[in-house]
């Protein structure tokens, strides 16, 4: 270059000079990966066995000098079921089972996506036709169910014909032969005959079925005829052939009385059904012979009288109501007939409804409601009676039969199911939040109450959620001399994570504000006025404290020893692909539970591979009655000296899915199975959580990573205790991240945590299963925690920890922690913080003073005018929060930013066309905001917000 001074610079060497300029050149992800073959077809038979090899799709990547990691995928659309699976080295593998009569053919969809930002993904077809085998035997085509008046001579019945999903064309298929299995029951041979005709059904064979003597139908209302059938490949079979015996009007009716228990649901304006009503008489199939009659009629009842079915008006208040009616069969020359019908009515809310819990039953419907003149009661009866010795004031306790129940014993009578049959239940509660926890805490003695086996309710498993909506009707369960009514309850379904429920009312209802908080109505909502100890929009309690003592152990003969620890019971986890826990704890402890969520001896655990609140605790621990990844973090040397983290692969039994979280010497302790095998992380830390002063811990999985973070890296206390010696608060830089945090990589599999049991926190209700069974690395015995929690969050949401709770040696709150305790007022405008021996009150935006009673000075900002100000200290990276108070009736304009040194990084609150918005900006991501679109906040009124991420 030359500087062009005179005529010659350029021959001028003292005007001329040169530097040399290295380009380097940067990859930019511009290429799509390619394969070397992007199509195959293979011919299968459907009996391919699970594991073959079926081919392999190599892809390369021209970015990256041509060594770019790929990586292959199917696409869900074109793999339902998940029978195909593809290797890190693209190998096509048969994971599940073909089946040709469920689909003749598969185009599968190989996509192979490089690791750029975007990533760039290519596609290749695996086109699959599959072939049939003789895996099918035949099935009963028509008819399936035939009926035969009661002492009729013998006669031809039935004559079946069969069918096969099998190729009839490969000889997979008729002709068909048929005969009466030789190990049917004897009444059944007694009374059946058959007959193989092979030229019927055009030459494919058809049975002939005959009874041989007359049937009664007192002594069976239905027989199950066993046919043993087979195709021309001798695939065979046994099928069932239901035989109805029709009822013949040949028995007298007799005076009977019933009662009727119905629960209705306020505001509801549908009529309610209440069954029919009942007169003792053998035959059943007589109805249409019968006529009834009003002995006495009662206002809001009303009757059929062509076949005496009972309906009520949904606005019939609470009570007992005693009707009486007249029953006619002309038939039998009976005329007047007493029938009595008791009906019991209770009310419940919407919102009782909704929030009722569910059991199952080892019971048909019918034996559940139906009185046990032995006992005096019913199963449903006696259900109640046990719940309500477990709830103080319980008389409220209610119970009715759920509408699948009434299904599937239809289809148990018919023949198409051989599952033993069972009852779905709803229990509700008024006024009783932890009624789940409360019936699955007793579920051994309700089991022993009501002398039949009692399921545990079971959440929704594999990623997905439920929630319970009213329906319109009501589901009457009728057993002649009882019936039981109750709203029609749908449980609705979805897939992924479940997000937080909204209130189930806008305005105030009874769960609105939470431990005792009072509800004001306001145009826009609602409002808690919250009692000492309970915070936030709800009233919710957000320490706990914890008495401790020993947990709950199976002694020898494998019973179980009472728990002398405490403990308490949180809503579950939600089956969630990511899950971020966090806690703060305060214990001079060493070795304690902190978090459980698994199996244990007196509970189910759902499995993956077979898929499928007492809340107060009096001072002397007695149970009381309920009053109303980042990747790159992992460390290639997985033996480093402060973290642990190993892979549980045990060789004994079916893997648990479980979550522990323990203090072990006063460091934390993981241990996670979502099914795909368990894993653990030690965080032997640089300094014990167990000093008394409150730290916080933080577990996150997500895809194949899970890791757990003390104190969020500070190195410090949450509460920052000050240096004794200087009295402020420590500036020492933060500590390692090996130190602080562990991560480990969870096995392949699944990827949620599906136990559908409580998060039981401080400690266990029950002992825990055999360790060598659960596939743990070690017995689990440490005991209950001594201290106190707070600030317990699942995925953001903060778990109320007050008296609903299900909980023995807990209440809530944390005395030792508390300023009031220790003679430190904070007044309405500051909360209490820190930690025993350093209390202080941390005051609200616009406070400021000992005691938080003076009002701040307020800055002015004008139009263009800004102040910027340089951190005297370096934010956590794991967290950053920000808080202010300010008022404004411009809809635009940035109330604060922090950024990092070059601007690289961002956070920021912002007014958006009058909406409240917060910015999050990390390079390379694109920016991400969140925005408050109800609330109002350029009226000119003063306005407090905090952000936290």
């Amino acid at each position: 270059m030359t500087d062009g001074l005179g005529e010659g610079s350029w021959d001028d060497r003292y005007h001329v000079d040169g530097a040399w300029v290295n380009l380097r050149l940067v990859d930019e992800n511009d290429n799509t990966p390619i394969f070397h073959a992007d199509h195959a077809h293979l011919t299968l038979p459907e009996d391919t066995p699970s594991g073959t090899h079926l081919t392999t799709f190599t892809a390369q990547d021209l970015d990256g000098g041509g060594q770019s990691k790929i990586k292959y995928s199917i696409a869900p659309s074109s793999n339902p079921g998940g029978i195909f699976g593809v290797t890190e080295e693209g190998e096509v593998r048969l994971v599940g089972n073909l089946d040709r009569e469920t689909a003749s053919s598969h185009t599968v969809v190989v996509m192979a996506a490089d690791t750029g930002v975007p990533p760039r993904t290519a596609t290749a077809t695996l086109t699959i036709k599959v072939t049939d085998v003789n895996d099918n035997p035949p099935f009963l085509a028509e008819p399936q169910e035939v009926q035969v008046v009661e002492n009729s001579e013998a006669q031809l019945v039935a004559t079946v014909t069969l069918g096969d999903p099998d190729n009839w064309r490969q000889g997979h298929g008729p002709p068909f032969t048929l005969s009466l299995d030789p190990h049917a029951p004897p009444l059944v041979e007694a009374s059946v005959r058959v007959v193989h005709d092979k030229k019927g059904d055009e030459g494919r064979g058809v049975g002939l079925v005959y009874t041989v003597r007359a049937l009664d139908r007192e002594e069976g209302r239905l027989m199950l005829v066993p046919l043993v059938v087979g195709d021309a490949g001798r695939r065979s079979a046994t099928v069932t052939l239901t035989l109805h015996v029709a009822d013949l009007n040949d028995n007298p009716m007799t005076p009977a009385a019933k009662a009727v228990t119905v629960h209705t649901v306020k505001g509801q304006r549908k009529v309610v059904p209440l069954g029919r009503v009942y007169v003792q008489d053998p035959d059943d199939w007589d109805a249409a012979a019968k006529t009834y009659t009003w002995r006495r009629p009662q206002k809001g009842f009303f009757l059929d009288t062509t076949n005496g079915h009972l309906t009520m008006s949904a606005s019939t208040p609470d009570g007992r109501y005693e009707l009486g009616f007249l029953v006619n069969d002309l038939s039998q020359g009976q005329v007047g007939v007493e029938a009595n019908v008791t009906v019991e009515v209770r009310s419940l809310s919407a919102l009782d409804v909704t929030s009722a819990t569910y059991l199952t039953l080892a019971a048909d419907p019918y034996r559940t409601v139906r009185t046990d003149l032995q006992i005096g009661s019913s199963l449903l009866q006696r259900l109640t009676a046990a719940s309500r010795t477990w709830i103080e004031n319980g008389l409220g306790v209610m119970a009715w039969v759920d509408e699948t129940s009434l299904i599937e014993e239809e289809e148990q009578g018919a023949g198409r199911s051989r599952a033993p049959p069972t009852t779905n239940v709803w229990v509700a509660a008024p006024g009783v939040y932890n009624l789940r926890h409360l019936l699955l805490y007793h579920r051994p003695q309700l089991a022993e109450a009501l002398g039949v086996a009692v399921q545990s309710p079971r959440g929704c498993t594999s990623g997905c959620w439920a929630s319970t909506e009213m329906g319109q009707s009501f589901v009457v369960v009728d057993a002649n001399v009882s019936s039981v009514v109750g709203p029609q309850v749908t449980v609705r379904r979805g897939c992924g994570c479940a997000a937080s429920l909204p209130l189930e009312e806008p305005g105030c209802a009874p769960r609105t504000c939470l431990n005792g908080g009072r509800c004001i109505p306001l145009k826009n909502g609602f409002r808690c006025i919250c009692p000492y100890g309970t915070s936030g929009a709800r009233c919710k309690a957000l320490s706990r404290s914890f008495e401790g003592g020993e947990a709950a152990a199976v002694n020898q003969d494998g019973g179980e020893s009472r728990s002398t620890g405490s403990w308490a019971w949180a809503p579950s986890i939600p089956a969630c692909a990511q899950v971020h826990m966090s806690l703060e704890v305060l214990t001079a402890s060493q070795d304690a539970i902190l978090l459980y969520s698994g199996s244990s001896h007196t509970m189910e655990l759902p499995r993956k591979k077979n898929d499928s609140d007492a809340s107060s605790v009096s001072g002397e621990g007695e149970l009381r009655k309920n009053t109303t990844t980042d990747e790159a973090a992992l460390r290639e040397d997985s033996k480093e000296e402060h973290v642990t983290a190993s892979e549980v692969r045990g060789t004994h039994g079916t893997p648990s899915e479980v979550v522990a979280l323990e203090l072990r010497g006063g460091r934390p302790f993981l241990l996670l199975d979502l099914g795909g095998g368990g894993v653990t992380i030690a965080l032997n830390s640089s300094y014990s959580i167990a000093d008394n002063t409150w730290h916080r811990i933080d577990v996150i999985w997500k895809d194949e990573l899970v890791e757990m973070i003390v104190d969020l890296c500070s190195g410090d206390s949450v509460d920052h205790i000050p240096n004794p010696h200087t009295g402020t608060p420590p500036t020492s830089l933060p500590p390692d991240a090996h130190i602080c945090r562990g991560a480990a990589r969870l096995p392949g599999g699944a990827r949620v945590l599906n136990t559908g049991q409580p998060l039981q926190v401080g400690g266990l209700a029950h002992p825990l299963p055999d360790h060598v069974s659960e596939r743990w690395p070690e017995s689990r015995s440490l005991p209950s925690f001594r201290g106190c929690l707070r600030n317990l969050r699942i995925n953001r949401e903060l778990v109320d920890l007050g008296g609903a709770m299900l909980a023995r040696g807990s209440t809530p709150g944390c005395p030792e922690a508390q300023c009031l305790t220790s003679g430190l007022i904070c007044g309405p405008h500051g909360r209490c913080r820190g930690s025993p021996g350093w209390l202080r009150c941390e005051c609200q935006q616009g406070w400021t003073g000992d005691d938080c009673a003076k009002p701040t000075t307020p800055t002015s900002f004008l139009v263009n005018s800004y102040v910027k100000l340089a951190l005297s200290f370096t934010p956590l990276g794991y967290t950053t929060s920000m808080a202010l108070r300010f008022r404004t009736k411009k809809k635009r304009g940035q109330l604060v930013a922090v950024s990092s040194q070059h601007g690289q990084d961002r956070l920021a609150l912002q007014l958006v066309e009058g909406q409240l918005c917060v910015l999050l900006q990390f390079r390379p991501d694109p920016a991400r905001s969140l925005c408050l679109s109800q609330a109002q906040v350029t009226d000119g009124q003063w306005h407090t917000v905090a952000a936290i991420r």
